[in-house]
């Protein structure tokens, strides 16, 4: 696997990178710092999209404010929109970090198209987080009420979440380790 580096590295040489577009796409389990990390980077200027965030904003909080079984439903809706934006800022040329799982190499692949055909460079940023501290994480969050903890991840849903989750190989990422 890639090099392991610190958050501060991984920040340093995106902001310091001279293209005029530069999106960011975050890779990792949840609770493997992801949100952490765009936050720094909205601190530097690029906007934030976080898909996590536009099911809370639109549509509230899982099994209160809408069901359990429209949650599908609303994510496709909720991906759609921040799509949407997704294309709006490119269009802008604003620097972009894209705070969602993509676990699928596929969809990985598909935003790095969607940003060279705009003229930008895309950086991965895989949060490789020991599974103990991401389980750490998730029972903290059990007690927030915010975007980022919409509904509770039991140790079941983390093991399926991590038996379908494809590590990035090759795909030229940051390898973020385990010091957030």
């Amino acid at each position: 696997m890639k090099t392991l580096y610190s958050l501060q590295d991984a920040v340093q040489l995106i902001t310091s990178d001279k293209h005029n577009l530069k999106v960011v796409i975050m890779c990792g389990l949840a609770g493997s710092g992801k949100t952490t990390f765009s936050q720094i980077l909205e601190k530097h200027n690029f906007m934030r999209l976080s898909i996590d965030e536009e099911i809370w904003a639109k549509y509230g909080r899982y099994g209160i404010d809408y069901s359990k079984d429209h949650y599908g439903a609303i994510q496709t809706k909720a991906y759609k929109s921040l799509l949407h934006r997704f294309y709006d800022h490119l269009k802008c040329r604003d620097n972009i970090v894209v705070d969602m799982s993509f676990w699928q190499r596929k969809k990985r692949n598909e935003f790095k198209r969607i940003i060279e055909s705009e003229g930008g460079k895309s950086f991965l940023i895989y949060m490789d987080t020991p599974i103990s501290i991401i389980k750490k994480r998730l029972a903290y969050r059990k007690n927030r009420f915010d975007a980022n903890s919409a509904f509770p991840i039991t140790d079941l849903m983390l093991n399926e979440f991590v038996s379908s989750f494809e590590i990035p190989e090759n795909e030229e990422q940051f390898r973020i380790g385990e010091e957030l």
